[in-house]
């Protein structure tokens, strides 16, 4: 498991601008150029880094090893199952592209996969999560921030697919549902064994906002965006009447539910939509070019 708090990202935007030591002093024309390059690259990755993420789990080496989840790095699961395999999944569309390195984890288990969150999120804040996702069926598929219960997902926010794809929450054990958003093609929600094609799921938690007859909670969910800038309509989305459940989103959980196997790889929780969808390189490059070019006009004038 990898954090990043807020503090952390605005300490490595002040090491990228500390006006006693970056570029905004007077550098002779040798000093200078030699600075371009390390601009470039830290007003991409401060750009990036501005986002705050909550926790990421990306189960790559050293962290985890081949062999079941249970005990690794905080989750727990059962003997077996889900597990830790080789391979790792990506996803690349648009200005969008995750890389999910050499490992993800797998599941054919009705036992869920489940950790503890570094940070709870208080009832009342805006979260986000995505992940890369693969099935071998086209059956059962839960994933969910949940407040901590994990009996049949009781109390969650997630994303089902189940002969088609969901948006749910479940409260206490009721089931509230949005089957109309996203129309994923059965034929193409294939399992990695088949080489079929790997999904990026995001979506959104929102307490008390204005929905249907009054303050709701939503969540809405994006699959596969081409964007990294936050949709301005969401494929599909559930509401639920302001309550007290689910409380402070606690957990992560995810399983599958009638055979099969799931693989889930690049899972990211955060409070903002570019702290869970990552820019392709060459969108990051393009911000240290404009950041430079900001840089060069600044150092102009004061010459």
């Amino acid at each position: 498991m990898k954090t990043v708090s807020q503090s952390t990202c605005v300490a490595s935007s002040r090491a990228c601008f500390d006006p006693q030591s970056g570029p905004a002093r007077r550098l002779g024309g040798t000093q200078w150029k030699a600075g371009l390059l390390s601009a470039l690259l830290c007003v991409g990755v401060a750009g990036q880094a501005s986002a705050t993420l909550i926790a990421s789990f990306d189960f790559e080496a050293p962290d985890y090893t081949t062999g079941a989840l249970d005990g690794q790095q905080g989750w727990t699961g059962g003997a077996t199952q889900p597990q830790v395999v080789s391979g790792g999944h990506s996803y690349a569309s648009g200005t969008v592209a995750h890389d999910g390195g050499s490992q993800h984890v797998s599941t054919n288990s009705t036992t869920p996969g489940r950790i503890e969150l570094p940070t709870s999120v208080a009832v009342g804040e805006t979260v986000y999560f995505s992940t890369l996702h693969r099935t071998s069926s086209n059956q059962f598929t839960w994933f969910a921030l949940s407040d901590g219960g994990n009996t049949n997902f009781n109390d969650s926010y997630g994303f089902v697919y189940s002969g088609g794809f969901q948006a749910r929450a479940r409260l206490g054990s009721s089931n509230t549902t949005d089957s109309t958003g996203v129309a994923l093609v059965t034929s193409d929600y294939t399992g990695h064994s088949s080489g079929g094609t790997t999904f990026l799921f995001v979506g959104k938690i929102e307490y008390g906002v204005a929905g249907d007859g009054g303050s709701v909670d939503r969540l809405s969910i994006q699959v596969n965006p081409d964007s990294t800038d936050e949709p301005a309509t969401w494929q599909a989305f559930v509401e639920v009447a302001s309550r007290s459940e689910p409380g402070a989103l606690t957990h992560l959980l995810f399983r599958q539910g009638d055979g099969g196997t799931r693989e889930f790889d690049d899972i990211r929780i955060g409070s903002t939509y570019d702290a869970v969808v990552i820019p392709e390189p060459s969108t990051l490059v393009l911000l240290g070019v404009v950041g430079v070019a900001g840089l060069i006009g600044f150092k102009r004038r004061k010459s």
